[in-house]
């Protein structure tokens, strides 16, 4: 009797680890970058593509902000007026806000050694300090530059001038 609970309880540990498993790949295959990332492969041109930021949303925002590393919890708190408790250890990524409350964030995976796949710059020059910057919803205009490295593609968000 001990021996089938074991083995029932095994079983359905493996069960609830492969279907975590499906509903992360699920997850990551729905983000907003995922979307940008497919609309600009169906639509490249040598130009690159025009994204409209709040085309790809499908919840209510009023401004985005655009951030890289390093830029602190802090900073961020200080320019949106919002708590935002997050971690931001060497990363970048967007954060929506509607009527000063966070409605979506993503944070973009960085890799040290190549191209991140999928990056918004927040201003047209990457150095530009601070690393930040807000867009409203009317001007979140970027081109997207379809760069390859090795055996894959990376995309650059640029603000359109």
């Amino acid at each position: 009797m001990a021996k089938k609970n074991i083995a029932f309880f095994l079983i359905t540990v493996l069960l609830l680890m492969m279907l975590s498993c499906k509903y992360e790949n699920l997850r990551e295959g729905d983000t907003m970058d995922s979307r940008i990332m497919q609309y600009v492969d169906n639509n490249y041109t040598k130009n690159g593509v025009y994204v409209r930021l709040s085309d790809f949303t499908e919840f209510d925002w009023d401004r985005v902000l655009v951030f890289h590393y390093p830029t602190s919890a802090k900073e961020i708190e200080d320019v949106l007026g919002l708590k935002y408790n997050k971690s931001l250890d060497l990363v970048s990524g967007i954060i929506f806000v509607k009527d000063n409350e966070i409605t979506y964030d993503e944070i973009f995976k960085t890799d040290y050694e190549s191209p991140p796949v999928f990056f918004i710059y927040h201003n047209q020059d990457i150095n530009a300090r601070p690393k930040y910057k807000i867009f409203s919803r009317d001007n979140s205009e970027f081109v997207c530059v379809r760069q390859k490295h090795k055996n894959y593609y990376y995309y650059k968000l640029i603000p359109k001038e």
